[in-house]
């Protein structure tokens, strides 16, 4: 088996998603993936390469495909169960960016002028 050139790779974005509501994650992510798949379908689902990273009580972590990244993001905004949804902050092409890009928006959270 030859391997992929990497030119020929399917590029992807991360996003970290923060979540509103009452329900965890764990359910919300089972939610998500059953909405992306009745919104897209079995062929839009295989083309955005959509594959969720990280699951924790208050985030969600998952990448897709760098030319879908707009259509995710708006399926997300439309997402909601039992007053719960999840909210985009933050959209990177690497783990290391995204995590340098969640760390400033935490210190402008804890900031003294509270810009959030």
């Amino acid at each position: 088996m030859v391997g992929m050139y990497s030119s020929l790779r399917p590029k992807r974005r991360y996003v970290y998603a923060v979540v509103f509501g009452k329900e965890k994650t764990n359910k919300l992510s089972k939610m998500l993936l059953k909405f992306f798949l009745s919104f897209f379908g079995e062929m839009g689902m295989s083309d955005l390469y959509f594959h969720v990273v990280k699951i924790s009580n208050e985030y969600i972590i998952f990448s897709v495909k760098r030319e879908h990244i707009k259509k995710a993001l708006g399926a997300l905004a439309l997402f909601h169960y039992n007053d719960s949804r999840f909210i985009a902050i933050a959209v990177s092409g690497s783990l290391k960016k995204l995590k340098n890009k969640i760390n400033k928006i935490m210190s402008l959270k804890t900031n003294e002028n509270g810009i959030f």
